[in-house]
């Protein structure tokens, strides 16, 4: 599968790279969410891993921006803002399109489990 992970924090980008690739995955990266939605585009993933909480433009945002030309896409919305306000953004992203919420930190075979049952999952039409 390729899967694309955006997220600013090169430290979880790298991890991430790791554990994907580890199961034979294909990785692509980006640290913003505009660069996301154009990696995106370029490269027509089939998952979506995103940090909510980003500069710029919000793993929200980025969701909603990226379900306005791909609906089919899958997305993992990933969040470690911690407490009351990680679980609200994670709800804000289940309702913005993302398919899956995950809270960090979150142990390599949680992620892995998160993204083999999202591959697996149907498709959710927004």
């Amino acid at each position: 599968m390729r899967i694309l992970v955006i997220d600013d924090e090169v430290e979880f980008r790298i991890l991430a790279r790791r554990i994907l690739e580890a199961e034979g995955h294909e990785v692509i990266e980006a640290g913003t969410g505009d660069e996301g939605i154009a990696q995106c585009a370029a490269h027509q993933p089939d998952i979506i891993v995103t940090d909510i909480f980003m500069p710029e433009k919000s793993g929200i945002e980025t969701i909603l921006q990226i379900r306005q030309t791909n609906a089919a896409v899958r997305i993992i919305a990933v969040s470690g803002a911690g407490g009351l306000t990680s679980g609200d953004l994670l709800a804000s992203a289940a309702r913005a399109g993302a398919d899956r919420t995950l809270e960090k930190p979150f142990r390599a075979r949680q992620f892995v489990e998160a993204i083999e049952d999202t591959a697996g999952a149907p498709t959710k039409l927004f």
